[in-house]
């Protein structure tokens, strides 16, 4: 997956949105040439809301570096891209024949604690595509990567333990 390129000219750009439930979205971009055959872009946002009932809210920060550099024969897109988040954690609302008198509640057992009933993380991520055309008719291509994946979650659905379980994955591939 790759996010738009880096345009030829330069450019700025921004989008801030605002609606219920204390939703909020903001975005800055820019980049453009930076001559020699390189072109950058860089985005930022931030995205969150409060949530229509308890313990439902969430907030998000990304963030996007993006080069392509170009030549004769070789062509390299490049990207790093970073996204934290937490998300708090209500559960289904039972029984569904008392769901008017419930909306609004988290749904959580009282045994567990709602400052632990979030799940927070990030993901990282590194790649590159790399093409090169010796000749017409003929490309390679080879796509580099490396990413992370961290998460802590309660298992809000267990209130007599509510453990917090920690996980972590990273794969390099090519």
């Amino acid at each position: 997956v790759l996010t738009v390129s880096p345009d030829e000219g330069p450019f700025f750009g921004a989008r801030v949105r605002g609606g219920e439930f204390g939703l909020y979205d903001l975005q800055a971009e820019a980049g453009g040439e930076v001559g020699g055959g390189h072109s950058v872009r860089a985005t930022a946002a931030l995205t969150g809301e409060s949530g229509d009932r308890d313990e439902t809210g969430f907030q998000r920060a990304q963030s996007v570096l993006r080069h392509a550099f170009t030549a004769e024969q070789l062509t390299v897109e490049s990207g790093f891209y970073v996204t934290e988040y937490s998300t708090e954690s209500a559960t289904a609302l039972r029984p569904l024949a008392d769901l008017e008198d419930l909306l609004g509640q988290s749904g959580l057992n009282p045994a567990v604690d709602t400052d632990e009933a979030v799940e927070d993380g990030a993901l990282y991520r590194l790649q590159s595509s790399v093409e090169y055309t010796p000749r017409e008719n003929l490309l390679f291509r080879v796509t580099p990567y490396w990413r992370r994946q961290e998460s802590s979650s309660t298992a809000v659905f267990q209130p007599a333990t509510t453990p917090r379980e920690d996980a972590v994955v990273e794969t390099f591939g090519l």
